[in-house]
């Protein structure tokens, strides 16, 4: 062996060495992070199993949305999973500064949430638009950078010839450097690999039929033919910078979007009598004919962005015709989803936005059209609000020739959903109707009831159906009466859970007198059977504003039968007289008792509860979930309730809704207090909306109210928007606000108020 190649073998083994030892470092610093993707009626969801240690960003910039994450790490989407997404495609990586970057592109229009569940980062992409298409990647790497080629030459004479010795030697494809960006060939001392490692990684790439990027920066497909070397090839390559990019982009595409030309079928076909399904063109839309056997009852209701239709029957389904008419068909309808059911035939349709449903009978085919125009039943079913005799309310649904109840799993949500069909067609319901009990949801055909408690119960008629909250009938021995009045004058059942109207007996003046003969009538009864006076007793009190004395009424009563610790009437009752007292902790506990989950009137108390304990966005949940049944109160108590969602609306920035509940007092019998509020409340709009001046003079005019928390609140704004304006120093400021903290004290405005000066201090 000469000198010259001792000393070049020498070179290549210390150069060995040493990216040997270095290639780990990098192997360390990098780690895999798998994603998971799914598809959803008008979202697409990402989710990465991201460390939680691990800090991210997201940006979203016009038609791209960027992921940045504080480390560096290997992106892997499982096969074909992000093809179906078509809110969110083309991913492409980058490391930037020990960060990973990964763009997306998204839609201009959209809507983009993330949030981490567990161990998930999770990542929601709403819009209605698609984004087009672009080549697909399996597996997202960020590649490490180039190491920089050490310099191993010997003269060149020698060098040159050892190498060609060593290549006839030992029969290795050694390839020049001038031919590596044709053939794809890695630097050798960029990486570690042998020859046959290289191998095997592009045999591996040729199955997963991904694309590798050169030396040269170029993208080439590996796992097509090999293209004869022309011309331009014998150019020597121009040096590219690294960018320690991988983009997957792909080919450049022609980005006007396309009408989808078909659509899926999933679920197990169902078993029975099959049921033929054709389709055809109509006039703004498309209608789909189901050939039902005779007497089979239909109902058709869009919920989440999927149209259900149903029959009561257990059938089977030829969907032939739908697929020999994809054409017109995969516009409107993405995916027909086939809901395994035991008594009737269920099928989900993915379909369009802003479409409207309408079902009308051919004999005893169905017809149901999907149209661009609006819609309704031409038939509307409307519940109707009832109260039964004893406990409990009830909704009533008026409708004939209705077939069996069918109960269904909803597989996106989760809660059971009651679906009525009918055998008239056009028999449905035109507008969503919500309870405290239930939800009734708008229908094209039949009727179908969300119960959203455990005491709901949906019965079906000959005439009609009736949703009913059984509240806690098994307490037999402790149910309450209803009737009110003093010894025999029983004014009967009233209408609703709180009615101090009815609990009032008389005018407010007699209130003495009444409440003389009350106790009279108790003192008559044995001591073993007074509850039933007592309950009129704490009733009476609690309509007169005293939630004191109530409270201790039911106290007594409690002691005598503790079975009433379970009776939602009676928690009801209660919880309203501590919140009259400002006992708010126990006031909630009383009210959210299971049995008065139905309840509207008791959704109405949690939420002047949930105002008071400062929890304003449970507050506006609770009232919207029973004002429905606001109508029946008496202008005070509706008054009360309409401030308190006032309140609870400024303090979640709902100017609009705020200023629409200001507005449906106009009409009521307002006291002085609740008439100098809603002045109040409209000096915070103003002032809010930028109307300063008008703001000024309002609180102005409250400072000297009679109501010394109204003028209190008025000052105090108009001392905070004064020193805002430096209109006042902050010296005169404290002296304003020390003089005001006396005016009133407690609740969470002196809180408040102390620390402005607090601030205005230090």
């Amino acid at each position: 062996m000469t000198f010259s190649k001792w000393r070049y073998l020498s070179g290549v083994a210390a150069l060995a060495l040493v990216v040997a030892s270095a290639a780990p470092v990098y192997a360390q610093s990098s780690q895999t992070v798998s994603v998971q993707a799914a598809q959803q009626a008008n979202y697409a969801r990402l989710a990465f199993a991201l460390p939680e240690t691990i800090n991210y960003e997201i940006e979203q910039q016009d038609s791209q949305l960027v992921l940045t994450v504080d480390a560096l790490l290997t992106f892997e989407f499982g096969g074909g999973e992000l093809a179906p997404l078509r809110q969110i495609k083309n991913p492409a990586t980058s490391t930037e500064e020990g960060q990973t970057v990964i763009r997306f592109d998204v839609p201009e229009d959209a809507n983009v949430r993330h949030f981490r569940s567990g161990q998930y980062l999770v990542i929601d992409v709403y819009s209605e638009s698609i984004v087009p298409a672009g080549t697909s990647q399996r597996t997202v790497a960020v590649a490490p950078a180039q190491q920089p080629q050490p310099d191993t030459q010997g003269p060149e004479e020698e060098q040159g010839e050892d190498k060609a010795n060593e290549a006839q030697s030992d029969g290795s494809d050694v390839t020049n450097q001038e031919v590596a960006p044709q053939q794809d060939v890695r630097d050798a001392t960029a990486q570690p690999e042998t020859m046959d490692s290289l191998s095997s990684q592009r045999e591996t790439a040729a199955q997963e039929n991904v694309t590798l990027g050169s030396d040269d920066g170029v993208t080439r497909d590996i796992t097509g033919p090999e293209q004869e070397k022309t011309a331009e090839d014998d150019v020597a390559p121009v040096a590219a910078t690294n960018t320690n990019t991988t983009d997957f982009s792909g080919v450049e595409e022609d980005n006007e979007p396309r009408q989808p030309s078909s659509f899926t079928v999933s679920g197990r076909a169902p078993e029975g009598e099959p049921v033929p399904v054709s389709v055809a063109a109509i006039s703004n839309g498309i209608q789909m004919r189901f050939q039902a056997p005779a007497g089979v009852a239909a109902a058709a209701f869009e919920r989440g962005g999927f149209l259900w239709i149903v029959f009561d029957r257990r059938l089977g389904v030829l969907l032939d015709g739908l697929r020999a008419q994809s054409s017109i068909v995969a516009p409107r309808i993405r995916d027909v989803e086939l809901v395994a059911h035991n008594d009737a035939l269920v099928m989900r349709m993915d379909i369009r936005t802003d479409q409207s449903i309408v079902v009308e009978k051919d004999r005893s085919d169905w017809l149901v059209s999907l149209k661009d125009t609006p819609a309704k039943p031409r038939f509307p079913l409307v519940p109707e609000r009832q109260t039964e005799g004893v406990q409990g309310q009830q909704v009533y649904i008026p409708a004939t020739d209705l077939g069996r109840k069918i109960e269904i799993e909803d597989p996106a949500v989760g809660d059971l959903i009651v679906v009525l069909p009918t055998e008239l067609e056009g028999r449905g319901i035109p507008q969503q109707y919500s309870y405290a009990s239930s939800e009734v949801l708008e229908s094209a055909q039949g009727i179908v009831v969300v119960p959203l408690s455990d005491f709901v119960t949906v019965e079906r008629f000959s005439e009609g159906v009736t949703i009913r909250s059984a509240g806690n009938d098994i307490l037999s021995a402790s149910k309450l009466s209803r009737g009110t009045g003093i010894g025999d004058q029983v004014a009967g059942n009233f209408n609703r859970l709180i009615d101090f109207r009815a609990w009032r007996i008389g005018n407010a003046w007699e209130y003495r007198k009444n409440k003389t003969r009350l106790l009279y009538e108790l003192s008559l009864r044995p001591a073993t059977d007074r509850n039933e006076v007592r309950w009129k007793l704490a009733r009476y009190y609690l309509a007169h504003g005293r939630g004191e004395e109530a409270i201790g009424v039911l106290n007594r009563m409690l002691d005598e039968d503790p079975l009433l610790a379970e009776n939602s009437e009676f928690l009801a009752v209660r919880g309203v007289a501590n919140f009259k007292a400002g006992r708010l902790t126990q006031a909630a506990t009383d009210l959210s008792a299971r049995g008065l989950e139905a309840e509207q009137d008791a959704e109405l108390w949690r939420a002047l509860v949930a105002e008071s304990q400062g929890d304003y966005k449970a507050a506006l949940e609770h009232y919207r979930r029973g004002k429905d049944v606001m109508g029946t109160y008496d202008d005070y108590d509706r008054a009360e309730i309409q401030l308190a969602v006032v309140r609870a609306s400024m303090a979640e920035g709902n100017i609009e809704q705020a200023q629409r509940e200001l507005d449906l007092l106009n009409g009521l019998d307002l006291t002085n207090e609740q008439l100098s509020e809603s002045v109040f409340q409209r000096a915070r709009i103003a002032e809010r909306q930028g109307q300063l001046d008008l703001a000024l003079s309002q609180y102005e005019d409250l400072s000297t109210a009679p109501q010394r928390w109204i003028a209190a609140r008025a000052r105090y704004a108009r001392i905070k928007h004064n020193l805002r304006r430096n209109d006042i120093t902050p010296e005169q400021g404290i002296d304003q606000l020390e003089r005001l903290r006396f005016a009133w004290r407690g609740d969470r405005f002196e809180a408040e108020l102390l620390d402005n000066l607090a601030d205005l201090y230090f």
